[in-house]
């Protein structure tokens, strides 16, 4: 029998403060877990230390776009100093 895939998301944000953003992030974890949102990790870049990697289980593709539209029109992106965001969604074959 196969293992239910569950889909992981990998988020890359560049913003203006990453410790604004952090702030903001760590705040909302109510509406990330509202979402189907769960384990999330956060990687700042060595390179560019305004540039983050979050990786988050998640339920569903349409729940993580319903976050992400909720994050947008709530004024989120804006308070969090988000430059650009981009969204990779992946499957864990190990």
């Amino acid at each position: 029998s196969r293992r239910k895939i569950v889909p992981t998301v990998i988020q890359k944000n560049m913003c203006e403060d990453f410790w604004v953003w952090k702030d903001v992030f760590d705040r909302d974890d109510i509406t990330r877990s509202e979402h189907g949102i769960s384990q999330s990790t956060i990687y700042q870049s060595g390179e560019e230390p305004n540039t983050c990697y979050v990786v988050m289980q998640i339920e569903s593709i349409s729940k993580l776009h319903s976050y992400n539209e909720k994050f947008l029109s709530t004024g989120k992106s804006i308070e969090a100093g988000i430059i650009t965001s981009e969204n990779t969604v992946c499957h864990d074959v190990t």
